[in-house]
């Protein structure tokens, strides 16, 4: 192929002749030059989930390759006759060992399972059983971690982790005591999601140290429920608090690896009951700070308890009683060690794109729905904003409640929402830095709503796991208390 040929391409696509497609399939098949090109069409066609496999069968060696990773990409099963094929395909292997785990088909265990004896494949050989819960290779896999480098350690953890089989946690147990310090978060996540328990892991302010704390505390973990301790009042607007063996009913956490990908955890997310609702982006630095509505939960966040929802009817200040109620809301939220902040939250509610301080950037992202916002950015010396993320759609709000909290927020009560924060810090680019102060609501949306319509800050109290803040090494809560110093109650704003 010759010429401009992607604006052939997109005259094509906006045209759609009806013989378009038959046409495309044929060259594919006759001229291998030209697949290259083709594949960005056929990228483009409508149906593309059901044209890409009818040419598998036609292909092999890099352009099979190319088919099967964006059939992968896309999410599409391909036949596992396929897939056996060409698992032995020297240039189609990689791609081919990626698809079958996203087949679901078991029968594909017996030609996966040799290639973990075969160094290039047997990291995404082992992703693939793990996806397909081949269980018979638990084994297998455990007794990869004394042999591999550290950076393949973690994509077989993850592999074992998908497997979800607990026969894998004694190895996994004595691993962790004689494994490099670097492997031992990723290890500490794996028993976490296998045991069904997380046991709290002292904050560090290195490598080393954490190693310790992980092999500490998996030596001593029991069967004992949620515990919420080491509770400190700081002042009227500040507390601490850890949650140990935390049921995670919201949490942050990784999201499951993308098939094919080569980074075994990358992007992050909220999930409400192990359902994944807001899409946090990843760990990149340099990556704008993203927050994207992936669904609704089921059901509420959060099932507030009788003693807290009147505890929260009118809070003037932090006290020992209303932590104290909180307590069950706070078993609920994954293990870690949590700042509690009492804030005046000047909100405006955002219905329309060009409003968010989310789109307002080199990289536009909307939130993809309706939220609350800062009024204006933090003050400080780091350019700051906040955003404040419903869990629920906020024009299917009951009326009543809302009306019902505007009469007593304009009687003088301050009624408070809650909900779970973190800090967010990155250098955009590695040209600029900005900062986030990111909150998803667990209770308090026609709290939040009659705020706003009253033009009167919403007081909120924010709930912050530290693990899951952006910040310096050794004190990861730092950057949370400079964006909300300016923001807790009893502060004044300054400009």
């Amino acid at each position: 192929m010759s010429g401009d040929y992607w604006r052939v391409f997109d005259a094509l696509v906006a045209e759609s002749p009806p013989d378009l497609v038959p046409a495309v399939l044929d060259r594919y098949r006759r001229e291998p030059a030209d697949r290259p090109f083709l594949m960005h069409l056929l990228r483009r066609l409508d149906g593309a989930d059901e044209l890409l496999p009818r040419l598998l069968s036609d292909v092999d060696g890099q352009h099979a390759a190319t088919l099967l990773s964006e059939l992968t990409r896309r999410g599409v099963p391909v036949p596992a006759g396929e897939i056996a094929r060409l698992l032995g395909d020297a240039e189609a292997a990689r791609a081919a060992t990626a698809a079958a785990g996203l087949s679901g088909d078991r029968s594909l265990t017996s030609a996966l399972r040799p290639l973990l004896a075969d160094p290039p494949l047997r990291s995404a050989a082992a992703m693939a059983l793990g996806r397909l819960g081949a269980t018979e290779c638990t084994g297998d896999l455990t007794d990869l971690l004394g042999i591999v480098e550290p950076r393949e350690h973690e994509m077989i953890v993850v592999a074992i982790e998908r497997m979800g089989d607990p026969a894998a946690v004694p190895a996994l147990l004595a691993r962790l005591l004689h494994a490099p310090d670097s492997t031992a978060w990723g290890l500490h996540h794996a028993l976490s999601v296998l045991t069904g328990r997380e046991p709290l892991v002292p904050l560090y302010d290195n490598e080393s140290t954490y190693a310790a704390n992980v092999r500490a505390a998996w030596s001593t973990v029991d069967a004992s429920g949620p515990a919420v301790g080491d509770v400190e009042l700081i002042d009227r607007a500040r507390a601490r608090l850890t949650v140990d063996q935390g049921s995670g009913v919201v949490s942050i956490d990784y999201d499951p690896t993308t098939p094919g990908s080569s980074w075994p955890r990358w992007g992050r997310s909220l999930f409400v009951r192990e359902r994944r609702v807001y899409g946090l982006g990843s760990d990149c630095g340099t990556c704008e700070a993203f927050l994207h509505l992936a669904g609704w939960p089921a059901d509420r966040a959060s099932g507030l308890a009788g003693d807290l929802r009147e505890a929260l009817a009118d809070v003037p200040a932090l006290t020992p009683e209303l932590i104290d109620a909180a307590r069950p809301l706070c078993a609920g939220l994954r293990t870690g060690h949590y700042l509690v902040t009492l804030t005046d939250l000047d909100l405006v509610p955002v219905t329309a794109v060009e409003s968010s301080w989310l789109t307002r950037r080199d990289e536009p992202q909307w939130l993809g729905a309706q939220h609350f916002q800062l009024r204006a950015p933090i003050p400080g010396e780091v350019p700051s904003f906040g955003v404040i993320a419903p869990t629920q759609p906020l024009d299917d709000l009951a009326p009543d409640t809302v009306e019902t909290h505007t009469e007593a927020i304009r009687a003088g009560a301050r009624p408070a929402a809650v909900a779970l924060s973190w800090a967010d810090q990155r250098h955009v680019e590695g040209e600029h830095t900005e900062r986030f102060l990111f909150g998803v609501v667990l209770d308090g949306h026609h709290k939040l709503t009659a705020y706003t319509r009253l033009g009167i800050p919403a007081r909120t109290l924010l709930l912050t796991r530290v693990e899951d803040c952006w910040g310096p090494p050794g004190d990861r809560g730092r950057w949370h208390d400079e964006l909300t110093a300016p923001l807790r109650v009893g502060q004044r704003r300054r400009a």
